[in-house]
């Protein structure tokens, strides 16, 4: 016999599944120029404006040109681990001019911090020596523990 659900219930299942987020995501921007293209989509305009925003001289537009990761996160609230030990992000990462060398930037969170926001900029004298980078990792690391990561396809 087949039971059918009430209508009454439908909302809240749609609700409950619908509140799925990825535990880590990760966005790149590259900004090659600092001329804003207008042809482009309305949303490369805006970003390309907001990391040029305040760079007055041709320099400072310079200093700007680069890439930028952005990594939203959030810890699993039923874990076993929730509530202990602090949250770390790290952006691991090869440049086209140091060869396989392999650098590291991380930020860090108090334990009282279950989700957030990580910029990380690769800009200016860095990416005018070391080029673009070519490969990346991004990884979640509470209490010790790795608990999600994300990479490009170029990554070993």
């Amino acid at each position: 016999m087949i039971r059918k659900i009430p209508m009454l219930m439908m909302p809240v299942l749609l609700v409950s599944c619908a509140s799925d987020e990825p535990v880590l995501a990760v966005n790149k921007f590259h900004l090659r120029d600092a001329e804003v293209v207008g042809r482009d989509s309305a949303m490369i305009r805006g970003e390309q404006r907001r990391l040029l925003y305040g760079a007055v001289s041709m320099e400072e537009q310079k200093q700007r040109l680069g890439e930028y990761f952005t990594v939203r996160w959030k810890l699993d609230e039923g874990s076993a681990l929730a509530h202990h030990g602090d949250a770390q992000v790290i952006l691991k990462y090869q440049q086209a001019g140091t060869a396989s060398k392999i650098l590291k930037m991380s930020r860090h969170y108090s334990k009282g911090e279950k989700k957030g926001v990580s910029e990380f900029e690769i800009k200016g004298e860095d990416y005018q020596s070391n080029g673009r980078v070519l490969a990346w990792r991004v990884e979640l690391v509470h209490a010790g523990k790795m608990v999600a990561s994300q990479q490009s396809y170029m990554w070993d």
